[in-house]
């Protein structure tokens, strides 16, 4: 059995502004949001409650589905790695950026190389990523990235560039889409369990360019012409269930809360989710998989994660 533990969105990292010509942007909004709401929502003490519950549930790898910064400053991109560091080697973590990591564009140096070791494949890329590289750049060197750990194969996909005021949307793009097809089908001739992580959901009813991502439907046609087991995402901060039809079966799609969430509103109370995932016997075709989701959710009389609600993956 192989457990995957799956958080997103944490947004507990500092914010500071250097000076004011970096609230020249879209970040003059963002840090007026985070001063007025989301500072007192996403608390470092939540986060620290997580990292001491994942010590202690010791998944074999863990997924972490992007938005870990708020306004993407050079500070928090820092912070954002020495949280990673902490709570463990890149081999035990995998990571795809959120819209928030890409809240406007930045060279490489100041962002993404913070995190660079949790972000590439098991293959190391032959060329060095330029140091002015743009997102949408650093999306066609990195992604779709892959790592096989154990039975597992776990297929990142970045959908974070920087957009517009007032959006939050993202994209996947022609390459990577071409990209992920490529190594869908060539997965579905192993006995892995495919697990797709991404921060966009895919499939959700707001495909708009404000919140939602571009090219859903395109992302959407490519998973079920190819299949997968089981696809991770974040980015609306609820629990969110949902199943798209693929090539080998029916595939779920679950959405996590914030990891970092304090306010104890019932929908919104943050969570993290472990997944066990076992081979099961086929006669036919590719092996299946009994995927049981468990529930890790933020108690905040004890200070503690607590497990809550257990459930298998296809027995709803």
């Amino acid at each position: 059995m192989f457990t995957l533990a799956h958080l997103s969105d944490s947004h507990t990292t500092p914010v500071r502004i250097p000076n004011f010509r970096a609230l020249l942007s879209k970040r003059l909004l963002g840090w007026l949001k985070w001063v007025l709401e989301r500072r007192h929502i996403h608390r470092p003490e939540v986060l620290a409650a997580l990292t001491a519950d994942l010590k202690l549930t010791r998944p074999d790898h863990i997924a972490i589905t992007g938005d870990l910064t708020n306004l993407g400053l050079t500070e928090e991109f820092a912070a954002a790695g020495a949280w990673l560091r902490q709570l463990g080697d890149s081999r035990l973590i995998s990571l795809v950026p959120g819209n928030h990591d890409a809240y406007v564009p930045e060279p490489w140096e100041a962002a993404w190389q913070h995190w660079q070791e949790y972000l590439e494949s098991d293959a190391a890329h032959g060329a060095l990523v330029p140091p002015q590289a743009s997102f949408r750049e650093l999306a066609r060197t990195y992604f779709p990235s892959l790592r096989i750990r154990g039975g597992v194969a776990l297929v990142g996909i970045s959908t974070a560039r920087p957009v517009g005021l007032f959006r939050a949307g993202g994209a996947v793009g022609g390459t990577q889409l071409r990209r992920l097809k490529k190594i869908l089908h060539a997965l579905a001739e192993t006995d892995l369990c495919r697990v797709v992580l991404i921060h966009h959901p895919p499939n959700h009813d707001d495909w708009t360019l404000r919140r939602g991502l571009g090219d859903g439907h395109a992302l959407c046609e490519v998973l079920q012409k190819t299949g997968a087991e089981l696809i991770l995402h974040g980015h609306w901060h609820t629990t969110n269930r949902e199943t798209l039809h693929g090539l080998h079966g029916p595939i779920p799609i679950v959405g996590v809360r914030s990891a970092s969430d304090c306010t104890g509103r019932p929908q919104r109370s943050a969570q993290y989710h472990l997944y066990r995932i076992e081979q099961q016997p086929s006669a036919s075709g590719r092996p299946q998989f009994r995927i049981t989701w468990v529930v890790r959710q933020y108690d905040r009389a004890r200070h503690q994660f607590v497990e809550g609600e257990e459930r298998v993956l296809g027995e709803e």
